[in-house]
């Protein structure tokens, strides 16, 4: 079976499609810029507050129920995997 492909194609295909991962994944952390973000940590908070979550049975069970420390967790989580998972593409 023959290679459809040059292998300088195939290589330059995978390196891109690696690079645009990253990417997507350190702009995400980059865009993300406030205090609710960083400081404070009530990104998820505000997340389940928006309207359309609090529609939701889960989203008001969540604000009433669930304590700020696990949002401000939670919230924190999300930076830390987005910041590791470029790096451990990359790797």
């Amino acid at each position: 079976m023959s290679n459809l492909w040059p292998p300088w194609l195939t290589n330059l295909a995978s390196t891109g499609l690696v690079a645009t991962i990253t990417w997507i994944y350190l702009s995400t952390v980059l865009s993300k810029q406030g205090a609710a973000w960083w400081s404070q940590g009530h990104a998820v908070r505000l997340a389940v507050a928006a309207d359309r979550a609090v529609m939701t049975s889960a989203g008001q069970w969540c604000l009433q129920h669930v304590p700020d420390s696990w949002f401000q967790l939670m919230t924190r989580a999300t930076l830390t995997l987005e910041i590791a998972i470029p790096l451990l593409i990359l790797g």
